[in-house]
């Protein structure tokens, strides 16, 4: 009797055991296998949450260098400023924007940067972006004759770090952008 009783009780140790080592193989095997979402994916559903949008353009950073969607370091520096914006976009893995065509304030843009640390630098650049944007409008809307909307695309504008993704929304429905964005990251 004594030892069917050690024998019970040592099947229940390796079971347990093997049911807890089962658990842990399969949770570290399901982050592995954890894939980024593609931030043109993810620009793609912002654009879906947008009931109209001006005619723009899209631009990726996997576009072959020299076409005319790539995302050049030039037209970074165009858009984001000159100064240390080049060495804050070493740390973006992928970018995806869309660009109204013409004078008009909407712009979306996805980031997904190699850390945390790197979204946040772009994050600033983001809100340096829509300052400078807001700047211009305040400066030049009667001169050029700019959409009275792009005020309120303006007042409008998100920016949002998810993780190590960077959300930039300049449009009527900029809250709406990011939360569908959000959707796909999560």
């Amino acid at each position: 009797m004594f030892s069917e009783v050690i024998t019970t009780k040592t099947l229940l140790r390796i079971f347990s055991i093997f049911s807890l080592f089962i658990l842990l193989v399969s949770f570290f095997s399901s982050c592995a296998g954890r894939r980024e979402a593609d931030t043109s994916a993810i620009l793609s559903e912002m654009i879906k949450s947008e009931k109209s949008m001006p005619v723009g353009k899209l631009y990726s950073m996997k576009s072959t260098p020299g076409s005319p969607d790539y995302i050049s370091p030039s037209l970074l520096a165009a858009l984001y400023g000159e100064g240390n914006s080049s060495e804050a976009f070493a740390g973006a893995e992928d970018i995806s924007l869309r660009l109204s065509s013409g004078i008009y304030c909407f712009e979306l843009a996805v980031f997904l940067c190699r850390t945390t640390s790197d979204a946040h630098e772009i994050a600033d650049l983001c809100l340096r972006r829509i300052n400078m944007m807001e700047h211009f409008l305040n400066a030049n809307s009667e001169k050029l004759g700019i959409d009275p909307a792009c005020r309120e695309n303006i007042k409008n504008a998100k920016v949002k770090i998810v993780g190590r993704y960077v959300l930039m929304a300049v449009s009527p429905n900029a809250a709406g952008c990011i939360e569908s964005a959000k959707n796909i990251i999560s």
